[in-house]
């Protein structure tokens, strides 16, 4: 349909008009609002278009012959309604005024169905059904056309219309390329109806027809020979050479929307259309006679097109964060940010400090701007003086503060004084700098202040600032050098005896004013920094004090250190600066003694790569450190020893005894290629190595009992055997074992040449009485063992002498130890609540009472009645303030009784269950959210609720929902996953169920529930999931910081030690291209490391920022670039389109590895806390402690982590070290407390 609108007869008042187009039977097509100068419209509608009927309200019409004349008053509306006799199209034109009384126009508008789809039926006599979602909306009898078209215009996203043809009864088609083609008769297999006659076989009439069919081969066996004989003279009435026989079947013909958009700017609905497949929202149907089965079209935020017109809000920008526009798409509630806008920037105004007067007086600067108020640090007043007369004011140039001082007013002397105190604030004295008083103590005089300032001891600020700035003080000559500055603090104003310097101005026995200043001094001290293994006394100068920056001279005195000349002092350990002649000391400082060793007579073969390892009660041994957590036991604990030597490690010493025999080992090696030692020596016969001799020397801990004997060890080598001749012997006075070993012969049992590792085990040891009466729960009890060996190695005849740990630096394990005290607690379940949550985080002892907590689930429909240990009440009951005796842990169910119904079927509660299961083992999974809800007519979201997967009777990961009328919208409704589990992958299928799905038992919907499955993430290749150490450490202070940020450096070295072990090795790198990573920085290795393996990245290709907090984006990236998949492109969050990041952000969200905010936003752009990047990296690496239930006692605890914290868990699994098993859910239980590694090998 068209419309033509045209206006005329021009006046100076202005009129708004508005106009609203309606088509028959889809409604409402187009509307406009006009303000113009109209003083009457005339309408005539286009070829094929009838306006069958008009209204208006604030004007009149009248029509004349085709078309309507409209006049008006100021404000008027316009309602058109058409039908269309050809096309479906509406085009409106105006013709108005400007203000000037110009004509402008015409304006033209179209609203147009782009797209549509033909269902074209070929078959007659059917009868033809319309379905949307299942519904019947249009029926068709059968006809004798040829050919029907109907035509599909409208709808909506994903919607689906069905058209399904039936015939009314078995039909034979005659073939239009045989025969008498295109006929159509009715058929029943005995009689035949064609063109007006009506054969009958076989019949008694005059004139007698014969019908004869005859079946074709098998591959053509829908067709017939058909033939029509007339029964009396024989002879073919009709010969049919094929005929298709057509059953009564049905067919169904289906087309499946894209999207569905509307163009604002074209002024054009469009639409995009999938195969033949998939559910169907209601949509417009029309076929070609004109029948018009309209509904509404409609437009969803899952669209791809939106136009984002509707100006919702503009968030004006503050001073740190940047402003934006939110708009909003005409046809849908989807909203768009635009129109950004800078942050406005500090506006910063000088302000007075409260509290801070006249010459001590501080200002800061103040953001002005409103709601923001930040603030700068305080620094001190810039005063400018002016004197008139008497009175002197001081103001201030930037902050406008002002005082004033009369000389005309009596002035008082102050004498000043400082003392000089340590970091200790000790009393000490300074070598140089300082004249201190005759009196042999730590204080000097400073000078004499004259003020007119009242004296009182709370001014000492102030006239401190006095000193430091008015002309009126005077140093005393012994100061007179004296910086004013090294002053850090005024400690005292009082009055006392006696004025030190200024004996005649003030006689002792007079009360004068003493003003007291304290100067924090540095320290100068000297290590003797002795080589690794030296424990010789050596004598170094004595410290010394110097005032704050002093150049203090360094001390000639060289020490002395047997075996090795000294080389000067340095300003650190590994001597790389050499402090010479003077220092500058700013703070405490300590000068290190390089020395170099003497070239002296070493041991021919070295080997250090000794280990001591204990074992407590069979755990596996623990490294050669101590234990990072103490090993909970009980006083029959068994402490078990083993010491491993690894010849890998041989070497020859740095000024062999035997100098000549290792020369020619070294040509003989050199001869034969090898690039080691043992590489020479594996690759030889055991034999040339014959009368060698190994001791191995072990000390156990005073705290167990010393065995007897050592008839029980083992010794596991493919080179060496316990010396069957000599048995271990124990010294009284060292208390060391020597356990002596001899080369193994050809012929022995396990010679093994190839195998490096040497092992003693076999020993079993218990605590002392004594340890045990000091074994307790609270502090650890050390058990320290250690060992070291010696002995002689033959090479072809020749003696090589060989050292590895020393008596004097022995190797050493310690294993920490606490007594076992079992613990209880009492957990509370909402039973099928529907939100809240009561917790009682106590761990109590045996015998303690616990009380019974109040109840804070709630569910809807229900009212709480106390608490039981079974779920479906049959245990003890208890209620709230009861107690409750301790002897193990309790798990208490909430109790419900179902509110009463108000009658009727809409009033009732009605039940509907999903069952959230693991995809690949099928066990149940709590921790996931459900939603339930409907759709109104404009698909806007209704009645919508979420709940929890829980336990609900004997039955885990039920959501269970309630609701009371669930017939309402046509009974339709949807449940879709909101959040999966940790650790699991969200499952994104829209599930529609409807009335007759709802149960009004709650027993029977949890009996019958909807099953969903999830699949598990996968930890990535390259990482670490077996082993779960501790990755993160916290701070000297005892707290973890869970909101803090983290450090791109600290994000690289956690994820690099996460690496698995020959991940990591194999790619290890320590050098880099970027200018803020030298080598011996921290984290040099971790961030090459990582670098190169293409996990983290640069500011570019010079830069790394090592020390910039990590944003939520570059964390989600590195996480993903562990993973080799690609994103399926479907947008998670609002706020990631177009970001950088967006394909990272969107994989490791498809993983379950990261998850946004409750808002739909992921928010990449503002930096991660701690907390957060724990809770992603477990995630990643399926490290997902269930509850409390599943860690351990002992274990690390932080005082600003509490077990009610959201992050309880992840930061408990991310700082402790732990074996553990996997149980049901993706989750696991920790076995065993473990060391944490040793990391310091990669890090400078």
């Amino acid at each position: 349909m068209s419309l033509l609108l045209n206006g005329g007869g021009l006046t100076p008042l202005d009129y708004t008009l508005s106009v609203k187009v309606f088509h028959e039977n889809e409604g409402l097509q187009w509307e406009k609002t006009e303000t113009a100068k109209h003083l009457w419209v005339d309408v005539h509608p286009a070829s094929g278009t009838e306006v069958y009927k008009a209204d208006s309200e604030g004007g009149s019409y009248v029509k004349g012959t085709g078309h309507f004349t409209f006049g008006f008053t100021t404000k008027a509306s316009l309602n058109l309604y058409t039908r269309s006799t050809a096309g479906h199209t509406v085009t409106v034109k105006y013709v108005f005024a400007d203000e000037s009384g110009k004509t402008k126009g015409p304006i033209e508008k179209q609203v147009k169905y782009q797209d549509h789809e033909d269902f074209e039926i070929v078959q007659p006599n059917y009868n033809y059904t319309i379905s949307v979602d299942g519904d019947a909306i249009y029926e068709v009898t059968g006809s004798t056309d040829l050919t029907r078209k109907l035509r599909v215009t409208g709808g909506a996203k994903d919607s689906v219309i069905t058209v399904t043809y039936t015939p009314k009864d078995n039909y034979i088609y005659i073939d239009k390329y045989f025969g008498n083609g295109g006929i159509f008769s009715k058929w029943d297999g005995e009689n035949i109806k064609l063109n007006g006659y009506e054969f009958v076989k076989n019949n008694a009439l005059p004139k007698k027809y014969v019908i004869e069919n005859h079946k074709l081969a098998p591959a053509m066996e829908k067709y017939r020979f058909l033939t029509v004989t007339n029964a009396d003279n024989s002879t073919t009435v009709y010969d049919f050479s094929y005929a298709v026989v057509i059953p009564k079947t049905s067919e169904s013909t289906e087309r499946k929307i894209k999207d569905v958009w509307y163009d604002r700017d074209a002024g054009e609905w469009y639409y995009s259309y999938e195969n033949k497949s998939g559910l169907f929202d209601k949509i417009p149907l029309v076929n070609e006679g004109g029948v018009n089965f309209c509904y509404n079209t409609v437009h969803t935020e899952n669209s791809e097109h939106h136009q984002f017109d509707q100006f919702v809000k503009k968030v004006p920008p503050t001073c740190t964060e940047q402003g934006y526009t939110v708009y909003q798409c005409a046809y849908c509630t989807k909203t768009e940010l635009r129109e950004y806008t800078g942050p406005l920037n500090h506006d910063w105004k000088w302000k007075h400090v409260e509290g801070m007067e006249e010459a001590a007086s501080k200002h800061q600067q103040v953001c002005q701007r409103s709601g923001c108020g930040e603030k700068d640090t305080p620094v001190k007043c810039n005063f400018e003086a002016v004197t008139t007369g008497t009175i002197t004011t001081y103001t201030c140039k930037n902050c406008g503060y002002h005082y004033s001082k009369d000389s005309s007013l009596p002035t008082t002397p102050v004498y000043v004084y400082f003392k000089t105190v340590n970091t200790k604030n000790e009393l000490v004295k300074v070598e140089s700098g300082v004249t201190y008083n005759a009196n042999g103590s730590s204080w000097a005089t400073l000078g004499k202040l004259v003020t007119a300032t009242p004296v009182t001891p709370e001014k000492k600020n102030i006239l401190g600032a006095e000193v430091k700035t008015s002309s009126n003080f005077v140093k005393h000559d012994s100061n007179k050098d004296f910086d004013l500055d090294w002053i850090s603090e005024w400690v005292d104003l009082k009055q006392d005896n006696g004025a030190a310097g200024y004996e005649s101005e003030a006689s002792f026995g007079t009360h004068v004013w003493h003003l007291d200043g304290q100067v924090n001094v540095c320290k100068l001290s000297y290590d003797a920094n002795r080589p690794a293994g030296v424990t010789a006394d050596v004598t170094v100068p004595d410290s010394a004090y110097y005032l704050p920056g002093w150049n203090a001279p360094v001390s000639t005195d060289d020490p002395t250190l047997q075996g090795y000349n000294f080389g000067g002092w340095y300003k650190e350990p590994k001597c790389v600066n050499e402090a010479k002649e003077k220092v500058a000391v700013a703070e405490d400082t300590v000068l290190y003694a390089k020395w170099t060793p003497l070239a002296q007579p070493t041991a021919d073969l070295i080997d250090d790569d000794i280990t001591i390892k204990h074992s407590v009660n069979g755990d596996p041994e623990h490294g050669n450190d101590s234990d990072s957590a103490a090993h909970i036991v009980k006083k029959d604990a068994k402490i078990s020893y083993q010491a491993t030597l690894d010849m890998q490690s041989l070497k020859f010493g740095a000024n062999p005894e035997h100098a000549d025999t290792v020369s020619n080992i070294q040509r003989a090696m050199t001869s034969v290629g090898a690039t080691s030692l043992w590489d020479f020596i594996k690759n030889n016969s055991i034999g040339i190595f014959a009368d060698s001799k190994v001791n191995l020397y072990v000390k156990f801990s005073d705290k167990l009992e010393n065995p007897a004997t050592l008839d029980g060890i083992t010794l596991k080598s493919g080179w060496f055997k316990l010396d069957p001749n000599n048995k271990p012997t124990y010294n009284n006075t060292t208390g060391y074992w020597t356990i002596p070993c001899v080369i193994k012969v050809e012929g022995d049992e396990g010679v093994d040449t190839k195998n490096p590792m040497i092992t003693l085990s076999g020993v079993s040891l218990s605590l002392t009485a004594d340890a045990q009466g000091k074994l307790n729960s609270n502090t650890a009890l050390d058990i320290i063992s250690e060992g070291y060996i010696d002995g002689t190695i033959m090479i072809s005849m020749q003696a090589l002498k060989l050292e590895g740990k020393s008596k004097e630096a022995p190797a050493k394990n310690t294993a920490k130890l606490k007594l076992a005290v079992p613990t209880y607690t009492v957990t509370y379940d909402g039973n099928g609540a529907d939100s809240g949550k009561t917790t009682d985080p106590t761990a109590y002892a045996t015998g303690a009472k616990a009380t019974v907590k109040e109840n804070n689930y709630t569910r809807g429909g229900y009212t709480f009645t106390g608490w039981n240990t079974k779920a479906d009440g049959s245990g003890d009951s208890y209620k709230t303030g009861d107690w409750i005796t301790m002897t193990g842990s309790v798990i208490l169910y909430a109790q419900w009784t179902r509110n009463s119904s108000h009658g009727g079927d809409d009033d009732d509660k009605y039940f509907f269950a999903i069952q959230k299961v693991d995809a690949q083992d099928g066990h149940a999974l709590n921790g996931a959210k459900f939603e339930l809800y409907q759709l109104d007519k404009n698909d806007r979201i209704v009645n919508r609720r979420v709940v929890k997967t829980t336990q609900q009777g004997n039955k885990s990961g039920i959501a269970l929902f309630s609701v009371d009328n669930k017939k309402s919208y046509d009974g339709i409704w949807y449940y879709a996953e909101v959040s999966a589990p940790e650790g699991y992958v969200l499952d994104r299928t829209e599930y529609e169920i409807n009335h007759k799905d709802f149960s009004d038992s709650l027993s029977a919907a949890v009996e019958n529930a909807d099953t969903v499955r999830n699949y598990r993430g996968t930890t990535p290749d390259l990482l670490n999931d077996s082993d779960h150490f501790a990755y993160v450490i916290g701070y000297m202070d005892g707290n973890v910081r869970p909101y803090g940020l983290i450090s791109r450096a600290e994000t690289t070295t956690i994820f690099f030690r996460l690496l698995k072990d020959s991940v990591r090795d194999g790619n290890l790198l320590t050098s880099n291209t970027y200018t803020d990573v030298p080598d011996d920085y921290w984290a040099n290795t971790a961030i090459s490391t990582m670098t190169g393996l293409g996990i983290v990245q640069g500011r570019s290709t010079m830069t790394f920022d090592p020390k910039a907090p990590i944003t939520r984006a570059q964390f989600a990236a590195i996480c993903a670039r562990f993973d080799t998949g690609k994103s399926n492109g479907e947008q998670t969050f609002s706020d990631i389109q177009g970001h950088w990041a967006e394909k990272y952000i969107q994989r490791a969200a498809e993983l379950g590895w990261i998850k946004g905010f409750e808002d739909g936003t992921f928010r990449p752009d503002t930096y991660i806390t701690r907390a957060q990047a724990m809770t992603m990296i477990n995630r990643v690496l399926n490290r997902i402690p269930e509850d409390e239930s599943d860690l351990l006692p002992g274990m690390n605890v932080w005082p600003d982590c509490s077990p009610g914290d959201w992050f309880y868990l992840t930061v408990q699994e991310a700082t402790n070290s732990h074996d553990f098993k996997h149980k049901a859910g993706n989750y696991e239980t920790w076995t065993r407390l473990t060391k944490d590694p040793d990391w310091t090998r990669y890090e400078n």
